[in-house]
């Protein structure tokens, strides 16, 4: 199962890589790839930053990060 299938669309159709994410939060490369992978959990910082400037509604964050998806990140 693709990780944050719903987040990816919305970066993709705003034309965002992860470089330009980790950018957004002011982290590496290698902090974005590991969180889209699962291999890492998104802070909830992250989660506010990415909902600011992709203008996802906070009561809609369930749809964007699944619990299902964020349970099962390593870290």
């Amino acid at each position: 199962m693709k990780k944050f299938k719903k987040l990816k669309i919305e970066l993709a159709s705003e034309e965002y890589t992860q470089l330009d994410v980790a950018k957004l939060l002011n982290r590496s490369e290698c902090y974005a790839k590991e969180r889209f992978r699962g291999e890492r959990s998104f802070t909830l910082k992250d989660v506010y930053i990415l909902c600011s400037e992709l203008e996802i509604p906070f009561d809609k964050i369930a749809e964007y990060w699944p619990i299902e998806e964020v349970m099962q990140c390593s870290k």
